[in-house]
């Protein structure tokens, strides 16, 4: 199974909206193909275009220097464009937030803090739509055809904030699928969903036919339904679990992201290895990693690590760029197993999919329970 990580540079951080340092990038690639990592998942903020001419050119430049340090580090970059939902914090553009407070929320990073507001709804708004198409061709002709990048996550979880109907996601999802393809005809290009789809997954079902493949993500909201994560091994199985039922019901190339359970906790060895063999043997596509490097500390007092306990301390990296203890044996164990057969990978399942998504609620519960006594 392959394993990437996600880039957020450690020495800018995320509120400033800026380009990762293009040096630092290269440094910590070339830490992380050491590893065995195959590739990097690139984040764009939408704010960091929504800037002067002057400034975005600026950006644009250290993003293509960035990707040229990953080209010389020999990992592949997959961009996440553009990214509203990371780490925990929703990073909307303005036209895409209400002045509604709500109290309830997610956090919401808007005018330089934290804030807790209704989202807009965009998805019938062709203006807005307009705006993110052009904001696409924007970060395009700059780094469309750049050789380090083989594929594109779009609309990162945003099915989950402001939520749109069938039609409307089938249309912006079309339209932001083309702009990317038009460039380069054989990328690949996922959605990004959260766990929370499989509960209700009206609208990915309508959606799986137009994509490559999917990037499942969202355990830092927890897992409720499936009786929550508390560890490392919990979290992998349970990541092996959302796999499998990825590709079981709509037939696509998956890739989860892992690490939430990891933060600032010491590693298990024996569990942890084996949690993880077992996640290797379903099929998955990858495992991704939520961060690379733990940021500096003059970092850690701003969002998105002040928000939640240890995320400083989650990634494959620590502040000097020196891996973690046991990760490098973690690593080696998930990409050394082979999957097991297509037919084994989907023991735990005992209906077809049509009676799933009669009652999603009910079976993503029932057979997360029959998927831990296989598995």
């Amino acid at each position: 199974m392959k394993a990437s990580a996600t880039y957020v540079c450690p020495a800018k951080g995320l509120v400033r909206f800026e380009a990762p340092d293009a040096d630092l990038l290269g440094n910590a690639a070339l830490v992380g193909k050491g590893l065995g990592l195959e590739k990097l998942y690139i984040p764009v903020l939408e704010n960091s275009l929504l800037v002067s001419p002057r400034k975005k050119i600026v950006f644009l430049d250290e993003l293509v220097r960035a990707l040229d340090r990953t080209v010389e580090a020999d990992l592949a970059a997959w961009i996440i464009a553009p990214c509203q939902r990371l780490l925990g914090v929703v990073w909307p553009a303005p036209y895409l937030v209400t002045p509604t407070r709500d109290p309830g929320g997610d956090p919401v990073f808007l005018d330089g803090r934290i804030r807790f507001l209704k989202a807009y709804e965009w998805w019938g708004d062709f203006s807005v739509i307009e705006k993110r198409i052009r904001w696409l061709r924007d970060l395009l002709s700059a780094v469309g055809g750049h050789p380090a990048i083989s594929g594109w996550i779009v609309l990162n979880r945003e099915l989950e904030w402001a939520r749109p109907d069938s039609r409307a996601a089938e249309f912006v999802l079309k339209s932001l699928t083309t702009e990317v393809k038009d460039r380069n005809e054989g990328i690949s290009v996922h959605l990004g969903i959260g766990w929370q789809e499989f509960g209700s997954p009206e609208i990915v079902r309508g959606l799986a036919g137009e994509m490559d493949g999917f990037f499942v993500s969202g355990l830092d909201k927890g897992l409720q339904i499936l009786d929550g994560p508390a560890s490392l091994e919990k979290e992998a199985l349970v990541a092996a679990y959302l796999g499998a039922l990825t590709r079981w019901l709509f037939k696509k190339e998956v890739e989860i992201e892992m690490g939430w359970e990891f933060r600032g906790k010491l590693i298990n060895d024996g569990p942890w290895l084996e949690a993880g063999k077992r996640m290797a043997s379903v099929g998955l596509g990858g495992v991704n990693w939520l961060g690379l490097c733990d940021p500096l500390s003059t970092l850690i007092e701003e969002p998105p690590w002040v928000l939640h306990q240890g995320l400083d301390q989650a990634s494959l990296l620590g502040r000097t760029l020196g891996p973690k203890d046991g990760l490098q044996e973690w690593l080696n164990e998930i990409r050394s197993v082979h999957s097991l057969p297509p037919e084994k990978t989907v023991e735990f399942v005992d209906m077809s999919p049509e009676e799933y998504f009669g009652d999603p609620g009910k079976h993503l519960s029932r057979l997360w329970m029959r998927f831990k006594e296989r598995f």
